[in-house]
């Protein structure tokens, strides 16, 4: 699969070798360009010619160099499979056909099969994630697995990507936050199923290099998913206060260690206001629970 820059190992750079077939995938409306016109009946044409044409001689069926991206790989010990993250600006975690890449499921029911989900439920192999600096992104997980075994999830090597990318994998099940810039695999057992909300696929950006109140926000990072509030810091002691808008305090809890924490207040849904307490400075942040 490949789409606008992001593709799977093997064709990351969207260059096909000689004597390769390929499908094209295209949406009603979808025009010539990258915005989506739902009132158009043409839909979209694909042309090649000569200019489309790779030459050089680095000895790889014209290879050239693969973007940056973010590879998840689930595997049950005998096959695996691959889940890209690309990283353009202007991306959300909705479905966008121009960036995004549906996820086509393998005839071969022993391949274990990972995929992630946009707002609206699709499945997807290829999936654009924001290119801004102190974002933070959480998108669910769906894995396939034809019988009980154990799986693991791995990752790329990290220190190839951005600095101060952190990823976490929230396992649903366990009640884990798994680091992958700690340790690059998550082992699991499941039985044969085709889960939608076991995993959720954390990542934020930034990481702290002083103790400068602006350095502090930039790399902490409070959001919420649903009803759950979640705080990454990177204070081994602190005080998490939730406030409501008149100013009254409706939650407090510590934190221990730095990481990613998951939070459940048990709120109403509305507008907070959430101070994250350490010995060296406090953040203030505005989150909506739902």
């Amino acid at each position: 699969a490949y789409v606008n820059g992001a593709g799977i190992t093997g064709f990351e750079d969207g260059i096909i070798p000689p004597a390769t077939a390929f499908w094209v995938q295209v949406y009603a409306g979808q025009s010539n360009n990258e915005n989506i016109d739902a009132s158009s009946p043409t839909g979209s044409s694909l042309f090649l010619d000569n200019t489309a044409r790779v030459h050089n001689s680095n000895g790889n069926n014209g290879r050239l160099a693969a973007p940056e991206a973010l590879r998840l790989y689930l595997d049950n010990q005998s096959h695996s499979d691959e889940l890209v993250f690309g990283f353009r600006n202007g991306a959300t975690t909705a479905f966008n056909p121009s960036t995004d890449a549906v996820k086509l499921f393998a005839s071969n029911p022993a391949i274990p099969q990972i995929y992630a989900l946009a707002d609206a439920g699709q499945k997807m192999v290829i999936k654009a994630l924001p290119d801004a600096p102190n974002t933070k992104v959480s998108i669910p997980l769906g894995f396939k697995n034809s019988a009980g075994a154990s799986l693991q999830i791995s990752v790329n090597d990290l220190s190839l990507l951005r600095s101060g990318l952190q990823v976490y994998l929230e396992d649903l099940h366990t009640n884990l936050m798994h680091s992958f810039n700690e340790t690059d695999t998550y082992a699991f057992k499941s039985s044969a199923t085709q889960d939608d909300e076991r995993f959720i696929l954390h990542l934020n950006y930034n990481a702290v290099t002083g103790t400068a109140q602006a350095t502090l926000e930039a790399a902490t990072h409070i959001y919420t998913y649903g009803e759950a509030l979640y705080i990454a810091q990177s204070f081994e002691q602190s005080t998490v206060k939730v406030y409501n808008l008149m100013g009254q305090e409706v939650y407090s809890t510590a934190l221990s260690h730095s990481g990613l924490h998951k939070l459940s207040p048990g709120l109403a849904t509305g507008h907070y206001v959430v101070q994250l307490l350490s010995a060296e400075k406090s953040v203030t942040q505005k989150v909506f629970i739902e």
